[in-house]
């Protein structure tokens, strides 16, 4: 039994990294030797993630992706600093494959399905962790980035417009 657990575990993890080699990679060719070394990239990543060895922000930035992924943090809401909204600004990422939004609100974690056309998006299906948090203003957030009708990227700053109105303002990590 122990064995076959083993070798199906194996199998899951040279396909993830199969699957990250082809996502990633482009024109790449996967050598045995990139397998190998991804293979130990991976399990560095997982040690790395142990929670007793990192902060709040570190567990958030995991949630979010790994460094070459782009990170959105929260700089206002309806004209009003995030800062003097938020103990732990909300950060998002868009994922282009899934078209799905991840983030935290500064306490809770998110998910959202997203479509795009061009500066056009749509944002549906909100789905939140229920952790109980004394930051009462994470419904806001959630419900203002629900009304969004447009969007515009300008160099490290992205604007979430409802209705012609920009209400979220985010900066590039």
């Amino acid at each position: 039994m122990k064995q076959r657990l083993f070798n199906f575990n194996f199998i899951c993890l040279a396909l993830l990294t199969l699957l990250f080699f082809v996502n990633c990679s482009g024109t790449k060719k996967i050598s045995k030797k990139n397998v190998k070394k991804q293979a130990k990239t991976s399990q560095k990543a997982k040690a790395s993630v142990h929670p007793q060895n990192k902060t709040k922000l570190d567990k958030i930035m995991v949630y979010l992706g790994d460094e070459s992924v782009i990170k959105w943090k929260l700089i206002s809401i309806n004209n009003q600093k995030a800062t003097e909204l938020f103990t732990d600004s909300p950060m998002m990422r868009f994922d282009d494959f899934w078209k799905q939004i991840y983030g935290t609100t500064g306490c809770n974690k998110f998910t959202a399905y997203y479509l795009r056309d061009n500066n056009i998006i749509g944002i549906s299906r909100v789905s939140l962790t229920e952790l109980s948090c004394d930051n009462s203003n994470e419904s806001l957030f959630i419900n203002t980035l629900s009304t969004a009708t447009e969007v515009n990227e300008e160099g490290n700053s992205l604007s979430i417009l409802a209705n012609g109105k920009t209400v979220l303002v985010f900066e590039k990590l």
